[in-house]
């Protein structure tokens, strides 16, 4: 199951619609497209060196300052602070590796900060070893952080050698990833199209319709112990998928990921 920790997205909750071909309106100006060209890159990024240990409250308490001064709210500390996040996984689809998260800036969309977010990932599978780097386009107001965007690059194995795959996803409207507080009890409904052009001309739409609701948990694991939030995911099939979330650190734990280092620039 692939699942984007910064996006909070998974497989389980797209869904296609009746015309695969149908374009949906992406919600950015033509002027903020950046096209398949701009994700093209030869070669993937280094990733952050994040250390790997017990995250000192100082700087959870540091970044939680940062997110709610940036009118993000304390859980949206991994897209907003200037943190980097370091994540090990166990995967079905990808096999077991090393994902890095850091926050790479903002820029102005229309009079709209808009935060960009890279997540770089490696896995060993039985198939060999994949490389991929994402790109995540936030916003936030008084009603949480939202998602416009997602850019990937993918360097997958293959006997022939290996072959890059790129893909620009837009939500439309942007997906609301979480409220601005995530209040213990509270829930809230997810609805959005995506559309999908992928670097062979191929495009796609998808709808994401579920809820996500809100309760209270204590998170234990190698980065450390956190007073926080599980939100779960329940798409209208049934399906259901949890996010463990800590103020000032965001997500800690997804199924077959693990926050194992926290650090900020």
């Amino acid at each position: 199951m692939l699942i984007s920790l910064l996006a909070c997205v998974t497989e389980n909750s797209l869904q296609v619609v009746d015309d695969p071909m149908e374009e949906v309106p992406s919600g950015l100006s033509d002027a903020a497209d950046p096209g398949l060209g701009d994700v093209a890159a030869p070669a993937l990024a280094a990733p952050r060196v994040v250390p790997v240990g017990v995250v000192r409250p100082d700087v959870v308490e540091q970044a939680a300052e940062r997110a709610i001064e940036a009118g993000c709210g304390p859980y949206a500390a991994a897209t907003v602070s200037g943190s980097a996040a370091l994540y090990t996984f166990d995967d079905d689809g990808l096999g077991i590796g090393e994902l890095t998260t850091e926050v790479v800036g903002s820029t102005m969309r229309d009079g709209v900060k808009v935060w960009e977010v890279r997540e770089t990932g490696t896995a060993e599978a039985d198939d060999g070893s994949h490389r991929w780097e994402s790109h995540l386009f936030h916003t936030c107001d008084a009603d949480g952080l939202h998602l416009l965007e997602t850019r990937m690059v993918n360097h997958i194995p293959s006997p022939e050698g290996d072959r890059t795959d790129i893909s620009v996803r837009t939500f439309d409207p942007p997906l609301r990833v979480w409220t601005r507080d995530l209040t213990p009890g509270s829930s809230w409904d997810v609805h959005t199209a995506v559309h999908e052009v992928r670097g062979d001309g191929n495009e796609r739409t998808f709808r994401i319709d579920a809820t996500r609701s809100v309760e209270p948990v204590t998170i234990t694991g190698d980065a450390g112990t956190f007073n926080g939030v599980r939100v779960t995911e329940t798409t209208k099939d049934g399906n259901e998928v949890t996010f463990d979330l800590a103020p000032g650190v965001g997500v800690v734990r997804a199924p077959g990921r693990e926050l194992v280092g926290y650090s900020l620039d």
